[in-house]
């Protein structure tokens, strides 16, 4: 089957827009009403704390260079500001690097306090215990992925102290079990499970990661592969072998369409939903992703 898929891929990169700007373009009443380009001026040149502190020029190209985007995304400068101030005196983030972080959480509709969850999460010696730099550069990716911050610590107790992992490694595997939508308990139940088979620690550790993802959600998980069709965490297990969770990660989600426009993952629906998010889940229709062919033209 893997031979197939080869010949099948074409020359398209998968094109993973944020869930709510997938939404806003197909429906422009969500979200609320926009901001418009000179409130973000104003912010992107307003000092310290309130703002970005540009200078009049840098804050007005800067405007009409994203204030479109950020129009039909239905970004608010409230939102901005919350995850300014996240970034900047939290993450330590300054200068072009804050403001390159800031534009893109802002279009994967990051949410501020999610964001410092996971920061503290990862930072702190009673999380993950990474240095400020990883701590960093993991929150602003996982944020965008809208994972569950709580999952991070659970995980990385169960992959240091319950499987016993150097603490380097822990910090690796965890935040790729996260952004690979694993799940916690199901980790932790393997791995005690696992106690006394005489098994290595490398196949403990790959048997729990396969178990967490694969019957996590249910096992309604679907992800974009290169030729853009959707497969389930088998399909790729079948397909990619002892490669499948490196090609899970960097694959788009599945997204489907909620009753007020919002494109989202299966793991939001479960957070969104609550008990009875796998029956929406079924019932929503399936989102429209869209690809980016070698011409440079997007695709539905």
């Amino acid at each position: 089957m893997s031979q197939v898929r080869a010949a099948m891929r074409p020359a398209l990169v998968a094109l993973a827009l944020s869930a709510v700007h997938q939404a806003i373009a197909a429906n422009p009443g969500v979200g609320g009403p926009p901001a418009k380009q000179a409130d973000f001026e104003r912010f992107f040149y307003a000092s310290h704390p309130t703002g970005l502190d540009l200078s009049a020029r840098e804050a007005r190209e800067l405007a009409a260079k994203e204030g479109g985007d950020l129009t039909v995304c239905r970004v608010k400068v409230e939102a901005l500001s919350d995850l300014f101030d996240v970034m900047y005196n939290h993450l330590d983030l300054a200068g072009s690097g804050c403001v390159d972080a800031l534009l893109q959480a802002a279009y994967h509709q990051v949410d501020a306090g999610v964001l410092r969850a996971l920061f503290d999460t990862l930072y702190s010696t009673r999380g993950a215990d990474m240095t400020k730099e990883d701590a960093t550069s993991h929150a602003l990716a996982l944020a965008k992925r809208h994972v569950d911050p709580s999952a991070v610590g659970d995980l990385f107790y169960d992959l240091n102290h319950e499987l016993g992992l150097t603490k380097t490694r822990a910090q690796q595997e965890v935040v790729r079990l996260v952004a690979a939508g694993a799940d916690e308990e199901l980790f932790e139940m393997s791995v005690h499970e696992s106690q006394g088979q005489f098994l290595s620690m490398e196949t403990r550790l790959r048997n729990a990661s396969t178990d967490a993802v694969e019957q996590g959600l249910q096992g309604l998980a679907r992800r974009h592969d290169r030729d853009g069709l959707l497969y389930s965490l088998g399909e790729f297990r079948q397909m990619y072998n002892e490669t499948w969770l490196d090609e899970w990660l960097v694959a788009p989600e599945e997204k489907r369409t909620t009753s007020n426009g919002y494109h989202l993952s299966v793991g939001e629906f479960q957070r969104l939903f609550g008990d009875g998010w796998a029956d929406a889940w079924r019932a929503s229709p399936e989102a429209i992703q869209r690809r980016i062919a070698a011409d440079g033209q997007v695709y539905a």
